[in-house]
């Protein structure tokens, strides 16, 4: 049985446009900042909670499929494509994160070659992988972390810097891992696109069990940290 429900809201587009007068109450009192950070907030929730409580991720992020809805709630529309999730959030890929936050090169090539996507007979650079992966995992270094656009253009630059090529060859995301790698990418755009301020580091800890099982402790936030290899 498919049940629907009518949505009366505003596009999550106007607050990125700053259409502040077509924004519902409980958002268009807000100062646009706070009012980022809050959208970035329920985004957070809306992403990585259904994959933890209900196992399945909604892979079509784009701020046509979110509503701000009056009394400061958030909506998500069409579920077309969605990414199974069965025991949440899979280990390997929080397991990950948390070794190229400790700099752990042969850890991040096991756990690799453990989720397939790095063929076992390939050879690797492990400190390129740590390189390459550790703008994205670095949002989660400390309890909060500052998105923009310009961190998502560094971003975009450092994931097609040439010298992360051979790497790139090498590893093949399996195909039970693509819709959820795509989400992620996608949420990280979201959170630039809206220049807040969120706590990416709850979100791992509260919705991806790897990630919990191994993380090292936090590190306060620097500027351009996340891209300093990106330059």
């Amino acid at each position: 049985m498919l049940i629907t429900r009518w949505l009366e809201g505003a596009p999550l587009s106007a607050l990125l446009d700053g259409r502040t007068d077509l924004l519902p109450e409980g958002w268009r009192e807000l100062d646009p900042g706070d009012a980022a950070d809050l959208a970035a907030r329920l985004l957070g929730h809306a992403i990585y909670a259904p994959a933890a409580c209900t196992g399945w991720m909604h892979a079509d992020l784009h701020p046509g499929n979110f509503l701000l809805l009056p009394g400061g709630r958030l909506g998500m529309l069409d579920f077309g494509a969605v990414a199974a999730t069965p025991g949440g959030i899979p280990a390997p890929f929080g397991q990950l994160a948390a070794a190229v936050l400790a700099g752990d090169g042969p850890a991040a090539i096991r756990l690799a070659r453990q989720t397939g996507a790095l063929p076992p007979d390939a050879e690797v650079d492990p400190r390129l992988i740590i390189e390459l992966l550790h703008p994205l995992a670095a949002t989660g270094a400390d309890t909060s972390f500052t998105y923009s656009r310009g961190w998502l253009r560094g971003l975009m630059a450092h994931l097609t810097a040439p010298r992360f090529a051979p790497a790139l060859r090498s590893l093949t995301p399996p195909p039970e891992y693509a819709l959820v790698w795509r989400a992620t990418l996608s949420a990280a755009g979201l959170f630039a696109q809206l220049g807040a301020t969120v706590p990416t580091r709850g979100f791992h800890l509260a919705y991806s069990p790897g990630f919990r099982g191994g993380i090292p402790p936090a590190q306060p936030q620097q500027r351009d940290a996340a891209l300093r290899y990106a330059s």
